[in-house]
């Protein structure tokens, strides 16, 4: 039997970003607990390949990359030598309807597990491939909404940015997950939120941190203390047009746009009614 791991405010964070191989591709992600079930969030384009009309550059439909995702991800308080992995058949969550994402935003989620009775069961599609499986989750109640967020808050994205490993280096090591730092610089009307903070290929679909400093009264006097709240998922980074070069190119400007964790509260309800942010 499977074990899970809801973390608390207070707790390990980098651990929760999963590594995600789809094809020749890589994402990052992160299993959520709900009082019912564990789900994998993820950016929409890590799975799906947006097909746009020719005529009118409006996208018409989203075509699934590969059939078989293998998941990579580290148990709580882990060393991070000794990996927990999972393969995924994602015809058989979608024919089963465990899997939605959104047309509008850049997110996608599938039902990983069940919860019942103190019991976690892997849902049809989901194959154990390690001897021992500790999914190491978030919660809901970790989750910061959108209205809440504010400008200039510090963050952390952590995640897996394999395209870092194509110029080759014994930098780090790759199938290990990196943190990086940075503050909230703008908020968009459709709950995306632009942050200080350059992200890469293989970040996408990665967790997003916001820590607020707070200062408690204790029986022993005021504490200083850090909260670590959930704030969305990494979806791009933010381009500029370099036109110095000859034909201009594309490079990354070091911002980078993330999606709030409403929007994946609203395709986890799509498969669970129940499930709310309250």
């Amino acid at each position: 039997m499977q074990s899970t791991t809801t973390n608390s405010f207070q707790s390990d964070l980098i651990s929760l970003a999963v590594l995600i191989q789809i094809g020749k591709g890589y994402g990052s992600g992160l299993y959520l607990a709900t009082a019912s079930a564990i789900y994998l969030v993820t950016a929409r384009h890590v799975f799906w390949k947006a097909q746009q009309d020719p005529q009118t550059k409006k996208i018409k439909a989203f075509n699934l990359i590969s059939p078989v995702v293998n998941i990579l991800s580290y148990s709580r308080d882990s060393d991070f030598e000794s990996a927990d992995r999972v393969r995924v058949d994602l015809t058989i969550l979608f024919k089963n309807n465990q899997i939605s994402f959104s047309h509008t935003h850049d997110v996608c989620v599938f039902k990983l597990a069940d919860i019942a009775n103190g019991k976690l069961d892997l849902v049809e599609g989901v194959t154990k491939l390690s001897p021992n499986l500790n999914i190491n989750s978030a919660h809901l109640s970790m989750i910061k909404p959108y209205a809440d967020i504010e400008i200039a808050e510090d963050l952390y994205v952590i995640g897996y940015p394999k395209a870092l490993a194509m110029i080759p280096t014994n930098a780090f090591n790759f199938n290990k997950p990196l943190v990086r730092k940075g503050i909230v610089s703008g908020k968009n009307p459709n709950r995306t939120i632009v942050i200080d903070c350059a992200v890469y290929p293989g970040n996408s679909g990665g967790p997003v941190f916001i820590t607020e400093k707070r200062v408690e009264q204790t029986e022993k006097g005021l504490k200083m203390s850090d909260k670590r709240y959930l704030a969305g998922i990494v979806s791009k980074f933010v381009p500029w047009l370099n036109n110095r070069f000859k034909p201009p190119h594309v490079e990354n400007s070091g911002y980078g746009l993330m999606v709030a964790f409403d929007e994946v509260i609203k395709e986890i309800q799509k498969l669970d009614a129940s499930t709310t942010l309250s």
